[in-house]
Formats: C-alpha cells, sequence, structure tokens
C-alpha cells in the first residue's frame, strides 16, 4: 500500500485532519481510484460475508428465528466501525469489522440466556435480554478500548504471557468451529448428539461445509491471490443453486429444508429499535454472564492489539497503539448503540487492502459503502445466502485457529507453553471459557514463578579488597583496604526479590561464613539498584539475615533501597532496639565509603597485621624534594566549604593540589542529578585530565569542607618548562605515575568484578 502522509495527518491529542484538496484531487485520478475500488469491492463482499457468518454464530440454535435481526446487527457495527475508523485513524487502511473471537464467545453467553429464560417468557423478552447481554459488552469494551488509549496504556498487551494467549485464540477456534457445525445442522455440536451427525441425512448439510473450510484453508496457505476466496465463495454459492436446479429443490422448499434464511419482510435489514426493546429484558439474568462479558471485553482488547501490531509490521510502518485504541473504542461506543457486537480492525482485510495497491483511506471508503449499501437494500440477497457456504467459512475461521495454535505451535513453544496451550483449549471445550482463561492465568502465573525462581537474586558478590568507594585514600590507608577488604561483603542484588528468590540470598552469605582460608567477616552491603521491587514474603528471608548478623556480630549495609522496599523492610528489619546491625546509606558509593572507614579505624585500633606507615604522598615528597622551587610557580588559595573550584563544562585553565581539607567530584546528568566520581583528601590532584587534553571540564570539583589549595596555572606551567626544565620533567611524571595508579586501580577494580 502507498504511504500517503498528506491524506490525513494525526496530532498527539486530537483525531485525524480533514482530507486537503490536493489529496482529494490526487485520490480521484485513474490510478489511484480504479485499485482503491477494486480493493474496495472486494474487501466489502468478505466484510458482508463475515458478518453473516458471526451474526449465525450468535443467534444459532433455538435463537436462530432472529438470525435474519441479528445479521442487520452485525452488518450495522460493521459499517459505523468502518465509517469512524477510515475518517479518524491516523494509520491509513485499518478495516475494523465485528469480529469472530467475541462473536463466539457471545455465542455461548446468547445460548446461556436464552436457556435461562422462564417458559413463559415472550420472543421480545429472550430477544431484547440477548441484545442487552451484546449492547452491554459492546459498549463496555469501547469504553475500555478508549480509555487503555486515553491513558496510553496499549503496550500492556505484551505482559500477557504469550502461551496463555494462544490458549485462549486456540479455545476460540474451537467455539467457532462446533458453532459452525451447529448453524449447517441446526444440532449443538455435543457428544450426546455425536450419532445423530453421522446419520447420512445430517452428514449431507454439514460435510461439504467441512470440504468447503478444508479448500479454503490449504488454498489460502499455499496461493496469495486476492480474489481467490472471494471466487472459492462465488463457487460454492454457484454450486449449492446448481444442486438446487438438478434436483428440482425451489427457493421455497430449500428455506423450508433449513437450507437458506428466512424471507425479511420489508426488505431492508437495518431495524434500528435495538434499544427500544430493552425495556422487555431480563436484567437478573445478565448478572449470571458478567463473567463472560468480561472475557469477551479483555479476549477483544488482547486480540486487538495483536491485530493492530501485525497490520503495522506488514505495511512496514509504525502504528501508534493508544490512538488507534481510542478510535476503536469510539466506534465500538457508537456500534454498541445500534446493537452490534464488539470490533476492531481485521489483520486479514487490512493486509488485503496493503496488497492490492489501492489508497489504505479510500479502500475503506468503498468497503464501508458496500457494507451500507447490503444494510439498507441488500435483505433479499441475504436470505439467498446459503448457511453451507456460511458454516464453511466459521468452519474455516475456526480451523484456521486450532491449526495455529494446536499444530503449528508444536514447533514453536516449548513443552511447558504448549502444554499450556493445549490446557487451556481442553478446559476451554469441557468447562467453558470463563474456566479456560482462570485455569490459564493461574498455570501461567505459576510457570513464571517457577522460572523467575531460578534467576539468582544475587548477581554480583565481591570482597571490599576488589571494589572500592570513589574516596582517594592515603597510601597507608589503600595498603590497609586492600589487605583487610575481605572483611566487607558486597552483594548486588536484582530482579524483584520474593519467596521464590529470596532464598538464594542467604547461600552465599553463609558460604562465606563458613570459610576458614579468609578472615572474619564484619560488614555485609545490600545494593539495592537493580531491584524492582519486594513482598512482605522477601522481608521474611532478611529478618532471618538480620538474625545471622546477631549471631555473627554482623553489621548489614543497605544502600540504594527504594522508599516502598524500606518501608517493607522498617516493620521487621529497621527497628531501633537492633540498630547497631544495620545502616542505610543512599548509594552503593556512600556505603563502600563507611564501611572503608569502619575498616580502617578497626585495624588501626585493635593494632591488626598491616602494611608500615607511610603518610607522605606523592605529592608531598615532590614538595619535599624541590622545596621553594615549586612553590614558585603555584598560587595558594583558601576555599570554603561548598565553594566550587571547577565547573562542568567550563574550560580547563589549571590544576589544583589539595593543601588541606577535602573535595568531591561531581558528574551532573542530564535530567540533573549528581553523581559523586571520587572524594580526595590532601595532597591529591584535581583537573589533571581535561587540562591535559585541552578540554572543556568534564566533572564538577567542590570543596566538602574549609581548607587550602595550590593552584597551577597553563601559563605558570609554560613558565616553568622555560625557566626550570627539570623541575617541569619531574612534575610531568609525577603527573604520569598519578594517572598510571589510577588506571592500576581501575583495573583492579574490574578484575575483581569479571
Amino acid at each position: 500500500m502507498r504511504n500517503n502522509p498528506a491524506v490525513m495527518t494525526a496530532s498527539s491529542g486530537g483525531f485525524a485532519q480533514p482530507l486537503k484538496s490536493e489529496s482529494n484531487r490526487r485520490l480521484l485520478r485513474p490510478e489511484q481510484l480504479l485499485p482503491s475500488l477494486t480493493a474496495g469491492v472486494v474487501i466489502g463482499i468478505l466484510a458482508v460475508v463475515y458478518a453473516i457468518s458471526f451474526a449465525a454464530l450468535i443467534f444459532s440454535g433455538d435463537l436462530a428465528r432472529f438470525v435474519v435481526g441479528g445479521i442487520g446487527l452485525t452488518l450495522f457495527g460493521t459499517f459505523i466501525m468502518g465509517l469512524v475508523t477510515t475518517l479518524l485513524a491516523s494509520f491509513a487502511g485499518l478495516i475494523p469489522i465485528a469480529q469472530d473471537v467475541p462473536a463466539a464467545i457471545l455465542g455461548v453467553v446468547a445460548a446461556a440466556v436464552a436457556a435461562s429464560m422462564p417458559a413463559s417468557a415472550t420472543a421480545d423478552e429472550i430477544l431484547a435480554t440477548v441484545l442487552a447481554a451484546m449492547i452491554l459488552t459492546t459498549i463496555l469494551s469501547g469504553g475500555i478500548f478508549f480509555g487503555m488509549g486515553w491513558f496510553k496504556l496499549g503496550r500492556l498487551v505484551r505482559f500477557m504471557p504469550y502461551p496463555v494467549i494462544g490458549g485462549f485464540l486456540a479455545g476460540t477456534g474451537w467455539l467457532i468451529a462446533s458453532g459452525a457445525i451447529g448453524i449447517m445442522t441446526d444440532t449443538p455440536l455435543t457428544l450426546a448428539a455425536l450419532p445423530a451427525l453421522v446419520q447420512p441425512q445430517m452428514l449431507i448439510k454439514w460435510l461439504p461445509g467441512l470440504l468447503l473450510a478444508g479448500l479454503l484453508l490449504v488454498a489460502l496457505r499455499r496461493y496469495n491471490h486476492f480474489l481467490l476466496m472471494p471466487g472459492l465463495l462465488l463457487a460454492a454459492v454457484g454450486l449449492f443453486y446448481l444442486m438446487l436446479f438438478l434436483s428440482g429443490t425451489s427457493i421455497d422448499a430449500a428455506r423450508n429444508q433449513g437450507w437458506l434464511f428466512e424471507a425479511v419482510a420489508g426488505g431492508t435489514l437495518w431495524r434500528p429499535q435495538a434499544l427500544a426493546v430493552l425495556g422487555h429484558t431480563q436484567w437478573p439474568l445478565l448478572l449470571g454472564q458478567a463473567g463472560n462479558v468480561g472475557i469477551v471485553i479483555l479476549v477483544s482488547l488482547i486480540a486487538a492489539l495483536l491485530n493492530m501490531s501485525g497490520i503495522a509490521l506488514a505495511a512496514g510502518r509504525d502504528i501508534d497503539l493508544d490512538r488507534e485504541l481510542q478510535v476503536t473504542g469510539l466506534a465500538n461506543l457508537l456500534a454498541g448503540l445500534g446493537g452490534s457486537s464488539p470490533g476492531y480492525p481485521a489483520l486479514s482485510l487490512s493486509v488485503l487492502g496493503q496488497r492490492l495497491g489501492g489508497d489504505g483511506r479510500l479502500t475503506g471508503v468503498f468497503a464501508t459503502g458496500l457494507c451500507g449499501v447490503t444494510l439498507f437494500f441488500g435483505a433479499a440477497l441475504i436470505t439467498l445466502f446459503p448457511k453451507l457456504v456460511l458454516g464453511g467459512v466459521l468452519l474455516y475461521l475456526g480451523l484456521s485457529l486450532l491449526v495455529e495454535w494446536v499444530y503449528e505451535a508444536w514447533f514453536k513453544l516449548s513443552t511447558a507453553e504448549y502444554a499450556l496451550v493445549v490446557v487451556i483449549l481442553i478446559i476451554i471445550t469441557v468447562f467453558g471459557f470463563l474456566a479456560g482463561v482462570a485455569v490459564g492465568l493461574i498455570v501461567a502465573v505459576g510457570l513464571f514463578v517457577v522460572s523467575y525462581s531460578r534467576v539468582n537474586v544475587v548477581k554480583q558478590a565481591v570482597s571490599g579488597s576488589d571494589y572500592r568507594s570513589n574516596v582517594m585514600r592515603s597510601s597507608q590507608h589503600d595498603q590497609i583496604l586492600q589487605r583487610h577488604g575481605d572483611r566487607l561483603y558486597i552483594l548486588k542484588l536484582q530482579g524483584f526479590i520474593f519467596f521464590g528468590t529470596a532464598h538464594s540470598l542467604l547461600d552465599p552469605i553463609r558460604q562465606r561464613l563458613e570459610r576458614p582460608d579468609l578472615p572474619r567477616l564484619h560488614f555485609v552491603l545490600l545494593d539495592f539498584r537493580l531491584v524492582t521491587g519486594l513482598d512482605s514474603s522477601a522481608a521474611l528471608i532478611f529478618t532471618k539475615l538480620k538474625q545471622l548478623a546477631q549471631t555473627h556480630n554482623l553489621v548489614l549495609v543497605f544502600t540504594h533501597l527504594a522508599g516502598s522496599m524500606q518501608q517493607e523492610l522498617a516493620k521487621e528489619v529497621f527497628t531501633t532496639p537492633d540498630e547497631i546491625l544495620w545502616r542505610l546509606f543512599p548509594d552503593l558509593d556512600h556505603g563502600l565509603e563507611w564501611c572503608e572507614t569502619e575498616l580502617i579505624q578497626y585495624t588501626e585500633t585493635r593494632a591488626l597485621p598491616g602494611p608500615p606507615a607511610h603518610s607522605a604522598t606523592e605529592m608531598s615528597r615532590l614538595l619535599a624534594d624541590n622545596g621553594q622551587a615549586l612553590l614558585t610557580y603555584l598560587e595558594r588559595r583558601e576555599v570554603a566549604t561548598g565553594q566550587t573550584l571547577i565547573r562542568q563544562g567550563e574550560p580547563s585553565n589549571g590544576l589544583y593540589f589539595i593543601a588541606t581539607g577535602r573535595v568531591t567530584v561531581w558528574l551532573a546528568g542530564d535530567d540533573g542529578s549528581q553523581l559523586r566520581l571520587r572524594t580526595m583528601a590532601s595532597g591529591a590532584v584535581v583537573g589533571e585530565v581535561g587540562w591535559y587534553l585541552g578540554q572543556p571540564a568534564s566533572a564538577s570539583v567542590v570543596a566538602d569542607e574549609a581548607g587550602a589549595v595550590y593552584y597551577l596555572s597553563a601559563t605558570n606551567l609554560k613558565r616553568m618548562e622555560q625557566e626550570t626544565p627539570d623541575l617541569a620533567i619531574k612534575f610531568h611524571t609525577f603527573i604520569v605515575r598519578l594517572l598510571s595508579e589510577r588506571m592500576a586501580k581501575m583495573n583492579d577494580m574490574v578484575q575483581g568484578l569479571q
């Protein structure tokens, strides 16, 4: 299908804009008009056939006497949906019709309502109650569709398990196929009716329809010509009337024998009394069908979103699911007022329109127009359409779903997923659609829990020797942390923590406590940055962890803990009497800093074996070796708490040596967030990278506390290189060594995380 964005444009807030005059003139050109007309006529014919078939599926069995009126209702719905979608949809080429999936379930609802009516109920009361079920279902579906689109929830369909969707559609296929047999034979397909259905007088009514369905199934899967299905249907109708002629059976006789629909009084299918008859509705009976009505809405929503996604994929263009849901919702609201069953864009008809090469919107105009003509003036033609052909079309649709989800799914799904599809299908067949949906969702949740429980909640476990905070410490303290860092155990957690995954958290901690080759553990740090949530059952595991900490004299450090998770753990874990056992920090870096500081203090106060004291930093040694010579080129500056030494994005004109106090390097994110890259104390150097590269500062440097710094400008460095080249060489060597040490530490950290 040709993409024509000039035909109708969509804005995010409203419906489509009117057609432009240039586009109108282009659409009326023969090279565009004729393909659109051809596509519209072919699609319109198929839409009419589908509308007749789905009405027959709903009004079958004891309700068959109302089928002609039901055809008018589904045709009205298809006409209104096509009209609304053609005018308002932003994706040109959507062809909506009253659909098979909701019709199949509504057939069950209609049969149950009719069977529940008292024996004294009149025909008007039965029809009114069935119509009320259809109207309420379609209007509620429209409201849900519109609301999902309005609140931009269209993509929530991806959270529905794929096998459950397959089970729904396979069960729908069975309902459609069994309903088709009932339409052709006027006998419901049940175990008790099987002996009667294989009698010769019954076989002749449904076996030709089965052959037609098989022919359609094989031919349409093998060949892809747009005239194939209309041609086969016309051939089937022609063959039916040829058999009537050869057997000498008149049309009236065929109608009396149940081969054709009853004649329509007045010559029109349009009966605008759908709302008028609701006064005869037996409303209490509808309450018992509330579950099935909900299933119609749910399955219709899923099928609509899947169809729209498939149409966009076939067209090679993106589709705004939320916007099209609003349009589909409005179409159903209007169609429901006329008594139609729910509908949404048809994948097969929409893709057919694309392949025929006409303009998508103009094709929809012609297809919708043909449905309208049939609705108002085609009653006589409808009564001449053989039930056998309608049954064949429905059988084809039902078998298509069964082949896709029972045969082809075997090669696509895992054994467990395929078993779920079959289980849902069997339950729907034996116990009904509502039971099948309920069991399917329960089993899907169970499979999800089992599968998700296999995911280890601990993404990474490292010691404090391998992973360090962004605080730059003295050489002495670095060596202490390197030697005693194994007393800190860091666990990075992931996913959703619940009863199925939380148990995997205790095992690595217990294993670490039992290792005799490592020093006694002092701190266990739990980082929740990658945790999406936890439930109350997981809180029990953390309570056990706190008991373990109390037994082994540990401190539990929690970082990146969201507010909701913190509230969940506050009930049992973060209690005041036990606050010596736990600490909370906003992020991993600050939690590590606290643990490292505690480890350093513990090591120094307990006089544990460690490295010899070397308090002099590289910077202090450089100053000691060169005395006043280096200070000649440095400018001493006093800094206040919170003062910015280097601002992110500004030119780097020099570097700073921290004499006293502490500074922190902060990286500002696009969203305004601040990430601490490193905290440094006396003897550290900042600003050297941007200065040497000649680039703007990549981060800001802010003083954490009052102190003093030495500033070396680019001008003074050039002067040093000219006046005292030996000192300049020592200075550059110092910077190279400094950067090399930082790189080595970073490599060690990366190595420890692998």
